[in-house]
């Protein structure tokens, strides 16, 4: 569940235009971005990815965790983006700060979530069944469950169901490191040397232990032809845009990405399943058009595409932009 933190948000809507530019929720974002203003470095969370572990090390570096649950934004020390000022919100997200993240292979990761939210935990499963269309008492199967899914538009889902790249608003925040789960250890002591200057040991992972689900070594048995075609075909973006491979025996291995992601509207496009702006201007354009139009699409959002698009194939692709707000 997103909770806002009480006394600490600006007034709604002070993250509307540009949640709305980024095809983003403004809850969502204040949520999942970790802001530290500090050493202008931000982490943008991917749940069921050691989030856990990661938040805590940024916590202490920021000052020090508070008592309480470190996903509980009212108690960090980090501060959440709409109590931010415009400028600084801008910066975070598409300024010189250094943004970071880890992605999971969509197997495991919707299985951990599966695991840890549908099968472990009696509250969980009694807040996400009935969104689903299930009792809350309910048990349902892997298959049940992410025929469920399929059922719901992807905006929607929860976000330890969503799509890692548009939690990570690929295409429209640029990274400058995103690390992999399946090489944490290596990843993580790489995050922290290259953005922190810290070359301490300890990877915090045992912090997040209480959500540990094993799913790398369930995946065999929770995943057979229909529940591998059915995650395939939910997270098809992922496997695509994140590098991972599609074979569910190859699911341990890291991805396959040459470098991080930057801003791109070439990117943002496929993450929307849009035809390339660069390859088919047109075609990019009229689709936009029909989007709108058929209200799936914000007209702020289309027209940051557009606007980007327009500057990237007249500049050359891969020419990065500000996000305006």
């Amino acid at each position: 569940m997103v909770k806002a933190p009480p006394g600490r948000t600006a007034p709604r809507g002070a993250l509307g235009q540009i949640a709305a530019r980024l095809g983003a929720a403004p809850a969502q974002l204040d949520y999942l971005v970790n802001p530290d203003p500090l050493r202008r470095i931000a982490y943008v969370e991917t749940p069921k990815v050691a989030c856990t572990a990661v938040k805590a090390f940024m916590q202490d570096r920021a000052g020090g965790r508070k008592d309480g649950d470190v996903h509980d934004r009212a108690t960090s020390p980090l501060p959440v983006l709409s109590a931010m000022p415009p400028s600084t919100r801008r910066a975070t997200l598409s300024g010189r700060w250094q943004r970071f993240s880890f992605t999971r292979n969509p197997y495991s990761r919707l299985l951990s979530g599966y695991l840890d939210k549908i099968v472990a935990n009696d509250w969980e499963r009694a807040r996400h069944l009935p969104r689903l269309g299930f009792a809350p008492d309910a048990r349902p199967s892997l298959a049940e469950f992410l025929g469920a899914l399929a059922r719901i538009p992807e905006p929607q889902r929860d976000i330890h169901f969503a799509l890692q790249s548009r939690l990570l608003c690929l295409g429209d925040i640029g990274y400058g490191f995103l690390g992999a789960f399946e090489s944490f250890e290596t990843d993580f002591a790489e995050m922290k040397r290259r953005l922190y200057g810290d070359a301490s040991g300890g990877s915090y992972a045992a912090i997040g232990k209480r959500h540990a689900t094993g799913a790398a070594e369930k995946l065999a048995a929770q995943f057979g032809p229909r529940e591998t075609a059915l995650a395939a075909e939910l997270y098809a973006a992922d496997f695509e845009l994140l590098g991972y491979p599609r074979k569910l025996a190859d699911a341990a291995l890291p991805p396959e990405r040459s470098a991080p992601p930057g801003v791109s509207a070439h990117l943002a496009a496929r993450r929307e399943g849009l035809p390339s702006p660069v390859a088919g201007p047109k075609a990019f354009a009229d689709a936009l058009e029909d989007r709108v139009r058929a209200g799936s699409l914000h007209p702020l959002r289309a027209a940051e595409l557009a606007a980007r698009a327009g500057a990237e194939v007249q500049a050359g692709a891969g020419r990065s932009s500000r996000i305006t707000e």
